[in-house]
């Protein structure tokens, strides 16, 4: 044991405490992410679930730039969230992962990776401006990854609030069922006096505590919420007036009429009979209990999204929606389980021929293999961070079966290495708490991954066949922004390529890549933001100064007809002699989806793939460079790798303005070599036919 151990690192943000793991009961958690347009309220809203779950003392601002999500220092000076935070709470015996998103478009990476790996979302949206143009960009993350939601009208103090107009937008931008289950008591202007829970039929509201003789409430601290049922007398004319006296008003007629028109909608949208719809049909009445539960089948399905109401800045609202988390999302049993498969067969399906993949659909897709016959435990890598001081790797791991704990070795089936977890650790924004072990459902940081990026998938004991199989990656979107970087000196580079070397493995969608004509470095992004937080990190962190050109726009160059070139090319050796090609180039058309689809993790995050002698595919641009079947037993190994390598290269850069060329096929059909010619030679020939090719096909 002794020889095992592993030295404890200094964790500055670390919080000691009793080591301790989450409930085995996977129907008593949720893991789940929040999602918005900026400045919507997420953070605000996570601030105050932690407040109310007893795990902070009281509910940081935004503004004030006390958070426990937003913990970076550009995040507070900037008062936006930049990166996904984590945190795990307990309320009412379910034990919740939660992951704050930034909303922002520059960071969408952030989102893509947190909906990933969680299992349902709760959409915050601003009760004036309703569904917005970022709104609609994470609900388009959330829902191709199957993700069930809740929505959550925010900020009803604001003047202008409309709680039907938001839900309006809903309908209308995400072409959602959204079910308003709340009716809010509002004062133009002032957060609501109270919200009528129209499925319990009941009445919240939330009072101020006292504080030093004021009655206004701290800054940050819990109100006091207070719930009274509504009566069902039908023989007075305020048949659903509070049964506490102290409770606000409510419009009886108002709650009687929303609540038949939820019901009316939720039997409209049930598919098959149920009691609801029995007891409706009937004109009995129908318990919370029962609409609850149809409501519950109805979001599990994605054919509705039940919509709550509140201003979190106010602590209003939230209890309401921390229990509709437990009511209507999934726990990681009831969540779709993902399957493991051999991307091996993604390669080779990704780099066939677009005829073939017409007869092949969606070629060489294997079916999954249920975890449980693979592996002990199963886990995916989405997110890698640094320690601040040590500079260490944290893998945030997302468990989907079996038991991790510290000091087992994980077998990596992305790139075959395999690694000790020297700790496991329960992340609570920037603080971290140590565990011993996780199980499938939670959310993790791990100690010891060196060798693991984002979208690895880690096995622990996998049988020997089993050792290559892979849970799907992480898609990361290619760069939109380029500008120049240089450092003050030219001994500061080295140190430069190492903190891009660290940014980019924190970050895929940084790109770094050096300038054709200028033999500028270029690092490329997401947007201008991005790339100013990027150069603000590098001053920081790694204590660099740069300097930073003008943002250009990754541009893509397209080409306009298809070309078939013969050409000869001097042999600059000793022996003399003509390099005689001919290729083809042409436009990849709709076929080339299948590329994409078809991306491997390896080209996912910028690695390289597996050596093809046949082909090379490069998704991201959509673009296929092959050898003719004739030339593919012609050429040496080394000869068609120089080949491939020089069509590739050539395909960097375009003829009309230098930029990437996307959606292209090149064929080299025939190639006549004369004797002692190099394979660099040959390389080098293929690259100037295929730029001869290029200014042809008008690109």
């Amino acid at each position: 044991k002794g020889a095992n151990r592993v030295a404890r690192p200094s964790l500055a943000h670390s919080i000691e405490g009793p080591r301790k793991s989450f409930s085995t009961n996977r129907r008593a958690q949720r893991a789940l992410g929040i999602v918005a347009h900026i400045d919507a309220g997420k953070t605000t809203t996570t601030e105050r679930m932690l407040l109310l779950s007893g795990t902070t003392r009281f509910a940081g601002e935004v503004d004030a730039g006390d958070t426990v999500m937003d913990y970076l220092q550009q995040e507070r000076e900037r008062g936006i969230t930049i990166q996904a935070a984590a945190t795990t709470f307990v309320w009412k015996d379910h034990d919740i992962s939660l992951i704050d998103t930034p909303g922002h478009v520059d960071f969408t990476i952030e989102v893509e990776r947190a909906v990933r790996v969680l299992d349902s979302a709760v959409l915050i949206v601003d009760a004036v401006a309703g569904a917005q143009a970022q709104t609609e960009t994470v609900w388009r993350q959330a829902r191709r990854h199957g993700l069930p939601a809740l929505a959550f009208v925010n900020k009803l103090d604001r003047e202008g609030a409309d709680l039907a107009a938001a839900s309006a937008s809903l309908a209308a931008r995400l072409r959602v069922t959204p079910l308003v289950v709340q009716m809010p008591i509002m004062k133009v202007g002032a957060p609501p006096t109270a919200i009528v829970d129209l499925v319990e039929e009941r009445v919240m509201w939330w009072e101020a505590e006292a504080v030093e003789g004021r009655s206004r409430p701290q800054r940050g601290a819990a109100r006091t919420f207070r719930v009274s049922p509504l009566s069902r007398d039908a023989e007075t004319a305020s048949a659903a007036e509070s049964v506490d006296a102290s409770a606000p008003q409510v419009d009886a007629a108002r709650v009687r009429l929303l609540r038949d028109e939820l019901i009316e909608r939720v039997v409209e949208l049930e598919e098959e009979e149920s009691e609801l719809s029995e007891l409706y049909l009937n004109e009995m009445q129908v318990p919370a209990s029962v609409l609850r539960a149809s409501i519950r089948r109805l979001t599990l399905s994605g054919a509705a999204v039940p919509t709550l109401c509140g201003t979190s800045l106010h602590g209003i609202g939230v209890e309401p929606l921390m229990d509709a988390m437990l009511d209507y999302l999934p726990s990681p049993e009831e969540a779709a389980k993902p399957t493991l498969r051999d991307d091996s067969a993604h390669t080779q399906s990704a780099a066939a021929d677009a005829g073939a993949a017409d007869e092949q659909g969606r070629a060489g897709e294997t079916a999954g293999l249920p975890m449980e016959s693979a592996a002990e435990a199963v886990a995916l890598a989405f997110k890698v961070v640094h320690e601040p001081s040590s500079r260490r790797p944290l893998v945030w791991l997302r468990a989907y079966h079996g038991e991790i704990r510290a000091g087992d070795v994980l077998h990596n089936s992305v790139n075959g290495s395999s690694e000790r977890v020297s700790r496991l650790l329960r992340m609570r924004g920037e603080a971290v708490v140590d565990v011993e072990a996780v199980r499938a459902g939670e959310i993790c940081a791990a100690m010891g991954l060196k060798h693991t990026r984002t979208g690895d998938t880690v096995l622990l004991s996998p049988s020997g066949e089993n050792a290559a199989l892979r849970l799907e990656g992480v898609p990361v979107p290619p760069p939109v922004f380029f500008c120049a970087v240089e450092t003050q000196t030219s001994a500061e580079q080295k140190a430069l390529d190492a903190a891009l070397a660290g940014i980019m493995l924190e970050d895929p969608s940084v790109a770094v890549r050096v300038d054709r004509f200028t033999g500028q470095q270029l690092i490329g992004g997401m947007g201008e933001l991005h790339l100013e937080v990027l150069a603000q990190r590098l001053l920081t962190e790694w204590n660099l100064k740069i300097s930073m050109g003008a943002m250009r726009v990754a541009y893509r160059e397209g080409i306009t007809l298809p070309v078939d070139l013969s050409s000869f090319h001097e042999v600059r050796t000793a022996a003399g002699g003509q390099i005689e090609m001919s290729l083809a180039l042409s436009p990849l058309d709709g076929r080339a989806q299948l590329v994409q689809q078809r991306l491997t993790v390896q080209q996912q995050r910028g690695s390289a793939p597996p050596v093809n002698l046949e082909r090379r595919v490069d998704a991201e641009r959509r673009v296929v460079v092959r050898l003719s079947k004739g030339l593919q037993g012609f050429l040496k190994h080394r000869e068609a790798r120089a080949v491939l390598d020089g069509l590739s290269a050539a395909t960097q850069f375009g003829d009309l303005a230098g930029f990437p060329v996307h959606g292209a096929e090149v064929v080299l059909k025939y190639l006549r070599k004369p004797p002692g010619a190099s394979a660099e030679e040959l390389g080098a020939a293929a690259a100037e036919a295929l730029e001869q090719a290029l200014k042809q096909a008008g690109s």
